[in-house]
């Protein structure tokens, strides 16, 4: 007998659950919300209530705002359904929908989707050093664009790849020496420079895609080996 009063003392003297408090983040979806009859439901959103807008008449459910809050209480068992919540600041209409059970929710918290930060624009200088490696931009896209041109029978073209990043066009060119001896390229495009020498491929001499600037360039490496090749990495801009 004792011990079965000492079971209920301990019985009596735990503490009742508590529902806690649980956040949800607006999606493309409806928020469920879960209300227990005759008990009082908070929801609260990121910002004031402008206007709420019921499925439900004021003898199944008992709804009251104040700022950002929203408090219902079913006062039926078929008080259930869809509820709209328009937003004073954003004008985001939240969609919620409620249904019945036990236990309810006490208090639920409505967040909204993080807001991404716009993106860094890259500098030439780093997307020359990007593209010069061989790494790729999640932002890039691939493009297409004329070659250049040239009448110097001692290098060839190869391979190519032309992708896009924003207003930038990367043109990534293999360039092959088909003599015998190691050609240094003269990457000073624009400038107006003398006939090139046994040793010297100028590249000003080359005819460019129309309508487009360089604006940076790079060779890996410069001087090209004896029948080797080297990888022209070009950064164009449209021209208005």
């Amino acid at each position: 007998m004792r011990g079965r009063v000492l079971l209920m003392l301990v019985v009596c003297l735990l503490p009742a659950v508590a529902r806690a408090a649980r956040t949800v983040t607006v999606t493309d979806g409806p928020i469920v919300i879960k209300l227990e009859l005759r008990q009082t439901t908070a929801i609260v959103f990121p910002e004031a209530i402008h206007f709420v807008s019921f499925g439900l008449t004021e003898q199944q459910l008992s709804p009251d705002y104040k700022g950002a809050y929203l408090f219902l209480i079913p006062l039926t068992e078929d008080a259930v359904g869809r509820v709209f919540v328009l937003g004073e600041e954003s004008g985001t209409l939240y969609h919620l929908r409620l249904t019945q059970g036990t236990p309810g929710d006490d208090l639920v918290r409505v967040t909204s989707k993080a807001a991404q930060p716009p993106p860094v624009p890259l500098s030439l200088a780093s997307l020359l050093r990007l593209w010069r490696t061989g790494q790729t931009i999640p932002t890039q896209v691939s493009a297409d664009i004329p070659l250049p041109s040239f009448t110097d029978a001692r290098v060839a073209m190869g391979e190519h790849q032309t992708v896009q990043v924003q207003q930038t066009i990367g043109l990534s060119l293999v360039v092959r020496n088909l003599t015998p001896h190691p050609l240094a390229l003269d990457l000073r495009v624009g400038l107006d420079q003398s006939s090139p020498g046994e040793d010297r491929v100028l590249l000003s001499t080359w005819t460019w895609p129309p309508r487009l600037t360089i604006k940076a360039l790079s060779a890996d490496p410069e001087i090209v080996p004896p029948e080797g090749q080297t990888r022209l990495t070009i950064l164009f801009q449209a021209r208005p």
